[in-house]
């Protein structure tokens, strides 16, 4: 019986280190706390989140040399400059390019993005060049002949965005602000659970790593070989 509380009071630490400890920290990685609290506009479109993760990067690079990494986003445009020999792995067909291409340079609000070679993707929510780009989608508001990465029973819905925020600093650098707030319809705490934790940590790994190539791509350093991490 002592052996049963010993290991439950130990589950219940591990629990508590990794809720308070880890996910906060991947979840907010690189933000201040005045950045991961922010208030943007796009935050209106998802009220009650079960997802909220914003991470931020500092760019020695001004606004304009940022954003146009960030118009190029997308499967069969630029990639998204994260592991994409493990995105192809899992069948994505994504290839990041690090040079500019003018093909791509054309990204304006409606567009939809692809996430996965089959035509599956998101809506280019807002645009402001060299200041916000907002991709996401609502399935209770989905546009006709498009395909969505996330199909869900009618009874259901799940609405989510990505946004990145470029705000210029007085020494010429740009910090830039990557989101990512979803909400779904799910009421059962355990698939919750499953969800949330399912998305945050593989997203946390793609992300951070696609934050640090667009900053040297940005800079003018090629990505060579980073660390994973």
């Amino acid at each position: 019986m002592m052996l049963i509380v010993q290991i439950g009071i130990a589950a219940a630490v591990m629990l508590l280190l990794y809720v308070f400890g880890v996910r906060r920290w991947y979840n907010t990685w690189g933000a201040t706390p005045a950045e991961a609290s922010m208030k943007m506009p796009e935050d209106d479109m998802i009220p009650n989140p079960f997802i909220d993760m914003t991470h931020a990067i500092t760019i020695h690079a001004p606004p304009e040399k940022v954003f146009q990494w960030l118009k190029q986003l997308g499967q069969g445009r630029g990639g998204y400059y994260s592991y994409d020999w493990l995105e192809r792995l899992f069948g994505f067909g994504i290839h990041n390019l690090y040079h500019i291409d003018p093909r791509f340079q054309q990204m304006e609000k409606g567009d939809h993005v692809n996430l996965h070679q089959n035509g599956m993707g998101a809506t280019v929510l807002a645009l402001e060049e060299n200041k916000k780009l907002v991709i996401g989608m609502d399935s209770r508001n989905l546009i006709e002949g498009r395909r969505y990465f996330l199909p869900v029973p009618q009874s259901m819905y799940i609405a989510g965005f990505w946004s990145f925020t470029l705000i210029g600093q007085p020494d010429g650098s740009t910090r830039l602000i990557e989101r990512w707030k979803i909400e779904w319809s799910a009421r059962n705490p355990v698939l919750n659970l499953i969800l949330t934790f399912g998305f945050e940590l593989p997203s946390f790994i793609m992300e951070q790593r696609m934050l640090r190539v667009i900053k040297m791509l940005s800079e003018g350093v090629p990505p060579g070989r980073l660390g994973f991490f």
